[in-house]
């Protein structure tokens, strides 16, 4: 599996932190599914309504930790594909299957989300929950070129996130309090990510204001709707090409 340096990092981290923690292993289990949802990850609650998401869609979660994003959505929606967990912490998806239970199943990868093992245009929905602020500006424009290339024409990429403020000091203080569990944590708000979007690709980079609130923890979120093209146009980069001058750069 090939991972990039601040996604092997994250990794690291996130598989000392399951294996010295029991309380923090045990917590998706005892405080999983809708009242985590409400607390951390409040647009699962409205997104079947918002993209228009059927039974018949294939779903992607990106970085999915215990993938209980990707459990409430086959919950709500009744997928008839089982919803796809990708995360790059071994003893995250562990977890993950652990707590999966037989009714709704997610079927669990191993995987860089810069370095995605699926064929072009696979998802109809991908769904990226608090994942973009371990990544470095070059591996956000890898991950999001991936996204772009196994999304179907017309799907959508749905990502929230913590954003920074206006104050430095209260973001300083923030990420201090997030780097308590990971390493890296970059905070970016729309202005930076829907730049990077379009250049990878997107149709279309929309900012997103979910109509219920964030609760926990108080920290200001960023939620972006990105679109791939119905149809390709040359007038946008190719993804394939971009990632062609990364690969010859890097090599």
């Amino acid at each position: 599996m090939s991972v990039r340096p601040e996604e092997r990092r994250t990794a690291d981290e996130y598989n000392r932190w399951l294996r010295t923690s029991a309380v923090w292993r045990a917590l998706p289990r005892l405080f999983g599914g809708w009242p985590r949802a409400w607390l951390l990850n409040t647009p699962a609650l409205e997104l079947p309504r918002e993209v228009g998401l059927k039974p018949q869609h294939r779903v992607l979660d990106l970085g999915c930790g215990d993938a209980g994003v990707a459990r409430l959505l086959a919950q709500r929606v009744g997928l008839i594909h089982a919803p796809v967990g990708v995360d790059v912490a071994r003893a995250m998806l562990r977890v993950a299957a652990r707590n999966g239970g037989p009714r709704r199943p997610v079927a669990l990868v191993a995987a860089a989300a810069s370095r995605l093992p699926f064929a072009d245009a696979t998802f109809d929905l991908i769904v990226a929950a608090h994942v973009f602020r371990h990544f470095e500006d070059d591996t956000l424009f890898r991950v999001l070129l991936e996204a772009q290339r196994v999304l179907r024409p017309g799907g959508i990429l749905l990502a929230w996130e913590f954003a920074p403020t206006r104050s430095r000091r209260l973001n300083r203080f923030h990420r201090w309090l997030l780097t308590r569990r990971a390493a890296t944590v970059n905070l970016r708000g729309y202005g930076v990510l829907a730049p990077y979007a379009l250049y990878a690709g997107f149709q279309h980079a929309d900012r997103h204001l979910p109509r219920l609130p964030f609760l926990f923890p108080p920290i200001p979120r960023v939620v972006v709707m990105l679109q791939k093209a119905r149809v390709a146009s040359e007038s946008q980069p190719d993804a394939a090409c971009l990632a062609e001058r990364f690969a010859a750069r890097d090599g």
